[in-house]
């Protein structure tokens, strides 16, 4: 009887740290949840601005057919020079980018402007990381740099580029 009792406990106990675990799992995927909330909220008005309907999104969101166009594919553009850059950027909507190694064979953001301008950057990478400036290389990836600027203005950078990194150029934008 003892032992059973005592297996019992140990269950109990094993069980009740399992259960805890899973608490603290859910809390942590709470704001997770919350981001891909407002995630899928930005693609919705993303369709919308292209023209699409509400079933149209829908379909566009679906798991089935949404691609990640934050993948480096998308943006990523090795080979280009800074002309290729300029090609493949006319006519495309402000704030369309691609990354392409410059001639000096760092990094560098190729990025439509207002007014149909080009803009054109280098991405130093430092001890720490990736940034725009030698001071501010602390994004771990440029992967890191292009998302925080997909959502902050690349004004935070310099004053003049008053957009954000919206449409990778090769996910098909207008």
């Amino acid at each position: 009887m003892e032992t059973s009792r005592s297996q019992l406990v140990e269950s109990l106990t094993l069980q009740s740290a399992y259960f805890r675990l899973l608490e603290t799992e859910l809390i942590t995927l709470k704001p997770l949840l919350s981001q891909l909330r407002k995630q899928r909220s930005r693609y919705f008005k993303r369709c919308e601005q292209l023209g699409y309907n509400m079933v149209e999104c829908e379909a566009l969101c679906s798991p089935g057919t949404m691609i990640d166009i934050w993948e480096e594919q998308f943006w990523y553009h090795s080979n280009a020079t800074r002309q290729d850059a300029a090609i493949l950027l006319n006519g495309k909507l402000e704030g369309t980018f691609l990354v392409r190694k410059s001639t000096t064979g760092e990094l560098a953001l190729s990025l439509m402007l207002c007014g149909g301008q080009i803009g054109h950057c280098i991405i130093y990478q430092g001890s720490v990381g990736f940034g725009f400036t030698r001071q501010t290389t602390h994004f771990p990836t440029p992967k890191a740099l292009i998302l925080y600027y997909s959502f902050h203005s690349l004004e935070e950078f310099n004053p003049q580029l008053k957009t954000c990194l919206k449409y990778p150029v090769l996910a098909n934008f207008p």
